[in-house]
């Protein structure tokens, strides 16, 4: 785990629009109904530091594949520069939307 400012890594992730990215997501989780592209200017502003983690589990039931006992699973996330001596891995980020929130209820989920 570490915590950096977002401009400090957009080389590393090669993601130059970070910073952009992370205010529009916070314009659109503060506006749901607006469906219209917000302007830079309407864009919130973004100075703090967002904390990294490498890898987490996630444990979690799915009643539609019972092929796990009762139908519980459990999958390893990553966001490595190297997996195993090999290549990188970034499976999915999660964003916490709301840290009051206890559990899944207060993240979204990105695939990339």
């Amino acid at each position: 785990m570490r915590k950096v400012y977002p401009g400090v890594i957009t080389a590393d992730i090669e993601q130059p629009n970070l910073v952009d990215l992370i205010q529009q997501f916070i314009y659109d989780q503060q506006h749901p109904d607006d469906v219209s592209n917000a302007s830079i200017s309407d864009l919130p502003k973004f100075y703090s530091k967002i904390t990294i983690y490498p890898s987490a589990v996630a444990t979690f039931h799915a009643p539609s594949d019972i092929s796990g006992i009762g139908g519980m699973h459990h999958k390893c996330i990553c966001a490595l520069k190297s997996w195993r001596n090999g290549a990188g891995r970034y499976d999915t980020i999660f964003v916490n939307t709301d840290s009051s929130v206890d559990g899944m209820r207060g993240l979204d989920v990105a695939c990339v």
